[in-house]
């Protein structure tokens, strides 16, 4: 296999020169043939005197900052690979990633792109494998998640992270590459969407493993990423899967298998405008009836919060089960004296990528 890495870079110059050192450190006695690419989209940074320790790396110089996908695309047009692995300048590879990526892209028919598995570099937890989509938005499975819990070697998607993805350059080529017209951010959506309308399968290499830093931009922000969103849905609203994952199938999946109450109140700790949205499809998924919804929404953390800090202290003896509804459905795990005080063992956890647990079981594991 013939393979060219194309990573886009814009900011976080020690964050890139330790990306490409990992990447150096795991591809030294790889069998493959394999170039790697760096598009500079920071016309104010001469990066190639900064990389003069890594003296093969190819680097192409943008005049002006062009965004994510643009990058991308100039770094296709020069490489030599039979296939590209595109990779954020934020991304930290382990040992034998690529051979992993390749295995499953080769032993899989009719695969169009695999992507790695996506750690959380902070708590090794997963960040990202595919991504879903439902009408209120975009659902990021497993995140949040420990890794050892998937038994499984691979899983299809209908949508794929470029965050460290492998596509052979002739279907890169097939769809045209990625859309320049989403700046920085939902262009591999768009992209890998593409590819799976040409009737190729979208895969996850769950044995394929790099860590995500986060934090560090791989180009200017000139559109917000709700902005980008929102032309994602414009330009594909109307043609969307009803896939497997479906929010309310995950959902409905744990009430087929658990004891609910039959009403609730939701303490919202959720920063999505689309609320009502999904406090209705909780009811129906669950079968249950939300009878009050206290905000909270502007305490929220994604690594945590604490209840204590601001939940009135009347709420900890209601007896009514709660629901506590977030970006990431672990967040709840910092509070393990809090919901001892409140002995409800009805109390659940859910997110807006369909993570659903009862409280208990995430605060004592």
């Amino acid at each position: 296999m013939d393979v060219s890495i194309i990573i886009s870079y814009y900011s976080g110059l020690n964050i890139l020169k330790n990306c490409l050192s990992q990447l150096y450190k795991t591809l030294k006695y790889t069998k493959y043939f394999y170039e790697i690419i760096v598009v500079n989209d920071n016309p104010d940074v001469k990066l190639e005197k900064n990389l003069q320790e890594f003296s093969d790396i190819k680097v192409i110089n943008h005049e002006k900052n062009m965004g994510h996908p643009a990058a991308c695309n100039n770094g296709a047009k020069i490489a030599v690979g039979e296939y590209l692995v595109f990779m954020d300048c934020d991304i930290f590879v382990t040992n034998n990633w690529l051979e992993e990526l390749y295995q499953i892209y080769k032993n899989i028919p009719n695969t169009g792109a695999v992507s790695a598995t996506i750690l959380n570099i902070h708590t090794s937890k997963i960040h990202m494998t595919g991504v879903a989509i439902h009408q209120v938005d975009m659902l990021k499975i497993l995140r949040g998640s420990e890794i050892n819990e998937i038994t499984k070697d691979y899983e299809y998607f209908d949508f794929l992270s470029s965050a460290c993805i492998l596509i052979p350059k002739e279907i890169f080529n097939k769809v045209k590459g990625f859309d320049e017209l989403f700046f920085n951010s939902d262009g591999d959506l768009d992209l890998t969407y593409r590819i799976k309308k040409q009737g190729y399968q979208l895969v996850t290499a769950y044995k394929s493993l790099v860590y995500h830093k986060g934090g560090v931009a791989g180009t200017m922000r000139r559109i917000s990423i709700n902005d980008t969103k929102a032309m994602f849905f414009k330009k594909w609203g109307n043609d969307l899967p009803d896939g497997i994952y479906k929010i309310e199938h995950l959902y409905k999946c744990f009430s087929a298998t658990h004891d609910i109450a039959d009403r609730y109140l939701v303490i919202n700790l959720c920063k999505s405008l689309a609320l009502n949205d999904y406090i209705e499809i909780i009811q129906k998924s669950l079968n249950t009836k939300i009878i009050e919804v206290y905000n909270f929404k502007q305490y929220y953390e994604f690594s945590g919060v604490s209840f204590m800090d601001f939940i009135n202290n009347n709420l900890v003896h209601y007896n009514t089960p709660f629901i506590f509804l977030s970006d990431n459905f672990l967040c709840v795990s910092n509070n393990y004296f809090w919901f001892k005080t409140r002995e409800c063992k009805k109390d659940i956890t859910i997110d807006i990528n369909g993570n659903i647990e009862f409280v208990i079981n995430v605060i004592e594991n």
